[in-house]
C-alpha cells in the first residue's frame, strides 16, 4: 500500500482510500519493524550484518513515526518527505537481495553483508531525497 500512497489521483479525489491504506502502512511497518529490529538478533548473517539490520529496522520506525506526527501537525509537505524517506527503506528490503548474492561472488560473507546491505539503504535513500529535493525545486 505504500507505492499507492504517491498516487496523485488517490491524493487528491479519494482521501478516506488515502487515509485508510496511510494507518495501513503505519501499523504494518510499526509492527515490522519491532518485529526485524528484534529477529535480526537471530538471522544467519555475520554480526556486522546483524548489526546493520538493527539500525535499519530502528530508521524505518523512526521515519514512518516522524511522518505520522508531521501529518498530525498537518505539515503536509513535511509529512510526504517522510513518508518518502519511509518507503525507500521499506523498499530496501527488496534491494539488499539483488546485492548481497552478487557480493558474495568477489567478497567473503563478513564483507559482502554489510557492504551489500549499506548499498542498498543508501542508494534507495539517496533516490529518495534526490526525489524530495527534485520535488521542492519544482515548488
Amino acid at each position: 500500500c505504500g507505492a499507492l500512497q504517491f498516487n496523485q489521483n488517490i491524493l487528491k479525489n479519494n482521501k478516506l482510500i488515502h487515509k485508510t491504506l496511510g494507518w495501513t502502512y503505519l501499523i504494518s511497518i510499526w509492527g515490522a519493524s519491532v518485529a526485524g529490529t528484534w529477529n535480526s538478533i537471530y538471522f544467519d548473517v555475520p554480526f556486522s550484518a546483524k548489526i546493520i539490520f538493527q539500525i535499519i529496522g530502528v530508521w524505518w520506525f523512526i521515519s514512518t513515526t516522524a511522518a505520522y506526527l508531521k501529518i498530525k501537525n498537518r505539515k503536509i509537505q513535511e509529512h510526504k518527505n517522510w513518508m518518502m524517506r519511509s518507503f525507500a527503506i521499506s523498499l530496501f528490503f527488496v534491494t539488499f537481495p539483488l546485492w548481497v548474492p552478487g557480493l558474495q561472488r568477489i567478497l567473503a560473507d563478513d564483507i559482502a553483508w554489510p557492504v551489500g546491505l549499506l548499498i542498498a539503504v543508501c542508494l534507495n535513500l539517496m533516490a529518495a531525497e534526490w526525489w524530495i529535493s527534485r520535488k521542492s525545486r519544482e515548488k
